[in-house]
């Protein structure tokens, strides 16, 4: 793929212009997206997010990929997202955390403890403060699609039982949840600034000054 990947996305943006419609390089991103991702899983046996996911990478070293991730942005939020997300709710049953509580709030413990010591540990050795190292690090904590993907795959490959996959899957909207509040806890209070007095707060002999 990075032999051929990189040429392939430069003659595709090469041709998408000789299409005279509307959106083409964004068509032509899509179309190499889902061929590598079609190759990534029939050739090279791995997911097929590994290929979608480099296509994307050979598109962000082009001039157009602005342009590109702007025309995408709405169809993503629009048609994918959402197929994707009602696709991962229909195979999962919040009724099957019963019985393996303690082992879901371990998983969970690790999930946010893992985040915030793992990426604060590696901040903080770039010589950020403690206080820069634990933002990052609770700003990490949410598992995203990706966690709900490679959930997905080890559900498919027999990897992970179906009682395992629905508490990933939640444990990645928890973490989603959580975060927003844990980072309000972790940032700076803000400094009120006193404000300046305005004209007509001033004293008499001092307006009567400013009206001179």
């Amino acid at each position: 793929m990075f032999w051929l990947g990189p040429p392939l996305t430069r003659w595709v943006l090469k041709i998408t212009p000789r299409l005279h419609g509307h959106h083409t390089e964004a068509a032509g991103a899509l179309v190499v997206a889902f061929a590598l991702a079609f190759e990534a899983q029939w050739l090279g046996g791995m997911a097929a997010i590994t290929g979608a996911y480099l296509a994307g990478l050979f598109f962000a070293f082009t001039a157009e990929h602005q342009k590109i991730s702007q025309d995408l942005q709405p169809m993503i939020n629009a048609l994918f997202a959402p197929i994707f997300f009602v696709s991962i709710g229909l195979d999962i049953n919040a009724r099957q955390l019963r019985g393996a509580t303690v082992f879901f709030f371990l998983l969970l413990a690790i999930a946010i403890g893992g985040k915030i010591v793992g990426c604060g540990l590696g901040v903080l050795a770039s010589r950020f403060t403690a206080r820069e190292s634990m933002i990052v690090g609770v700003g990490m904590i949410p598992r995203g699609e990706v966690g709900l993907i490679t959930a997905a795959i080890g559900l498919t490959a027999g990897i992970v039982t179906r009682e395992v996959y629905t508490q990933a899957v939640i444990l990645v909207l928890i973490t989603t949840l959580v975060t927003p509040p844990l980072l309000r806890f972790v940032f700076p209070a803000e400094k009120k600034v006193a404000r300046p007095p305005a004209l007509e707060e001033l004293s008499p002999s001092a307006n009567g000054l400013a009206d001179a």
